[in-house]
């Protein structure tokens, strides 16, 4: 008495993601022979083991310009960024500034502020006072001390910024 197994033909997503690596990689479509799901999954080993060419994505207004490396308070065409390292790995992601002086969306990381011009003390204290802000326009805390609302920014954040 003999055993017969069969093979179960590759699934419409792995067919989809061959043809998709493929042409990453600039290789033609699959036109080869029925793949089983084993062979397909070994095919798209092979495929994601190939390098891909690198592309460059970067617009060409964002050539040239440097990319902001430190902490602070950005402005980019007129909208009001702050950048700060995140605890975890130190890097640098950024969140606009709302017209309440605190911290809103977050916006990504540096590269997206390429280009940007950053704010001096005294212009993110003339920042937060023109636009009356109650909180500290750094770190989002809310301002109680006189002094601290005079300046727009509190104790801490003025002593490190």
């Amino acid at each position: 008495m003999s055993t017969t197994t069969f093979a179960r033909a590759a699934t419409p997503k792995q067919l989809a993601f061959i043809d998709r690596l493929r042409a990453e990689r600039g290789l033609a479509a699959y036109d080869g022979p029925a793949l089983s799901t084993r062979t397909a999954s070994a095919h798209i080993d092979e495929l994601m083991a190939m390098p891909r060419p690198r592309v460059e994505r970067a617009p060409e207004a964002f050539t040239g310009a440097p990319v902001p490396s430190e902490p602070g308070v950005y402005d980019l065409e007129g909208v009001f960024y702050y950048a700060i390292p995140t605890r975890n790995t130190g890097k640098i992601w950024t969140y606009t500034i709302t017209a309440e002086g605190k911290r809103g969306e977050f916006f990504g990381g540096m590269v997206k502020l390429r280009g940007a011009r950053r704010l001096s003390a005294e212009e993110v204290s003339a920042l937060a006072i023109a636009r009356g802000h109650t909180y500290c326009i750094l770190c989002s805390r809310l301002l109680t001390d006189p002094e601290s609302v005079a300046r727009g920014i509190g104790p801490i954040c003025a002593r490190n910024y």
